[in-house]
């Protein structure tokens, strides 16, 4: 894929991930400044994955009512120990 402007796109990425990783912003990094730029941004994708895990999925499921419903529904509430909805 040609991306236009490739190379100026990729440099001025590059300087701005140098400035990011150079705390102290000497201009000059250093193995503990890159090390800790590395170990932390493990441990924020780490984070995200452990995130990612704990979200429940859902599917859609289509269910029919006992009744015609008029009016409008103001609650709906999912009673887990029944594996029932409850509307309000």
């Amino acid at each position: 894929m040609d991306v236009p402007n490739r190379n100026h796109k990729l440099y001025r990425l590059l300087a701005k991930l140098f400035d990011e990783i150079d705390l102290n912003g000497n201009e000059l990094l250093d193995w503990e400044e890159f090390t800790n730029y590395i170990i932390e941004k493990a441990s924020v994708l780490n984070n995200v994955k452990n995130k990612m895990d704990e979200i429940k999925k859902y599917t859609h499921k289509r269910i029919q009512l006992g009744k015609d419903i008029t009016m409008p529904i103001w609650k709906v509430v999912y009673i887990s120990d029944l594996s029932l909805i409850a509307y309000v």
